[in-house]
């Protein structure tokens, strides 16, 4: 019997579908539990194109309020990987958990690439960190980036940590803080500093960096998993880096999309997000020597005990 052309026709075309499905539907459910700073863009973007889905990733973005809690949800199975800067988890590491970076997304050199500011509010009448002592500072989440920073600018000004009250406020309220005098200076990362310079608190600017004045280039914020998921999953982690790598070149390319993101993701005046500072690195290197600069300050502020290796910290994946 022959079998009619429109037949043979429709089944290949069912054919073609059928090889192509696991392709283009099989999605890998990767649940990510984020802080939504600047450094998230890329991740928005990835999202907003379908690079993530492209790549067979069904990325799900969790916000928390800080590494640790992204440590939590990462710990908890709510997520399978978190974003963070060093600080939490290396200070997690220390205390066994079995955390690692599996790729960077930010770094900072003195002095021509720096993003951590150290702020006082023009009604502190604070002009430096020699004004700061017996004042009221924010440091952001309890062994974050920001205490790390604070710790170190106030020893390269001979000012003990005990001189100063520490309020450890989420960073989405500081600005208010600052503002009503509840503390007279902070640290916070973008988009929180970027709307603090644009408000009543006039801030006075007394250093830049998140250690102080440190000429090695250093890893600021990253992505992490536990070691069993790392283990269990280098083609996720190679197909996630891809999706963000590819979002952040072009990203690069047309600083409009950065901006329409901030406004439209962040909620930032467009008068804001035209001040912002925006520069991302689409390599996702993890370098463990540009995490020993943070190792070894938290080493010299007791933060962490002395035999912990910056290698302890750090995943081997490609």
């Amino acid at each position: 019997m022959k079998i009619p052309q429109l037949l043979i026709q429709h089944a290949a075309a069912a054919a073609l579908v059928a090889a192509l499905a696991p392709h283009a539907v099989a999605q890998e459910k990767v649940k990510f539990a984020y802080l939504k700073t600047t450094t998230m863009v890329p991740f928005f973007f990835a999202e907003q194109k379908g690079y993530f889905k492209a790549e067979g990733i069904d990325m799900e973005m969790i916000p928390v309020q800080g590494g640790p809690a992204a440590a939590a949800a990462v710990a908890s199975g709510t997520a399978q990987i978190g974003y963070s800067a060093p600080t939490p988890i290396i200070i997690a590491r220390d205390q066994n958990q079995p955390y690692r970076f599996i790729f960077a997304l930010q770094w900072e050199r003195s002095p021509d690439q720096l993003w951590g500011p150290i702020i006082a509010s023009e009604r502190s009448g604070i002009k430096s960190f020699k004004d700061v002592a017996g004042k009221t500072i924010l440091t952001g989440p309890p062994g974050g980036l920001c205490e790390l920073a604070w710790r170190d600018w106030l020893a390269k000004n001979n000012i003990a940590w005990s001189a100063v009250k520490v309020m450890t406020n989420p960073f989405p309220q500081h600005q208010a803080t600052l503002e009503v005098g509840n503390a007279d200076a902070s640290c916070t990362p973008d988009p929180f500093y970027t709307s603090i310079k644009g408000s009543k608190v006039n801030p006075v600017l007394l250093g830049m960096g998140y250690l102080a004045e440190e000429k090695r280039r250093y890893m600021i914020d990253g992505v992490f998993a536990t070691d069993t998921w790392i283990a269990s999953n280098p083609k996720t982690i190679a197909a996630i880096k891809r999706a963000v790598g590819k979002a952040t070149r072009e990203l690069n390319g047309d600083k409009s999309i950065i901006r329409k993101i901030l406004i439209d993701e962040f909620r930032l005046p467009a008068a804001v997000a035209d001040t912002m500072k925006s520069d991302y690195e689409p390599e996702l290197r993890m370098d463990a020597a540009e995490l020993l600069p943070i190792l070894e300050a938290l080493k010299r502020h007791g933060m962490v005990k002395p035999g912990l290796a910056v290698t302890d910290v750090v995943a081997d994946v490609k």
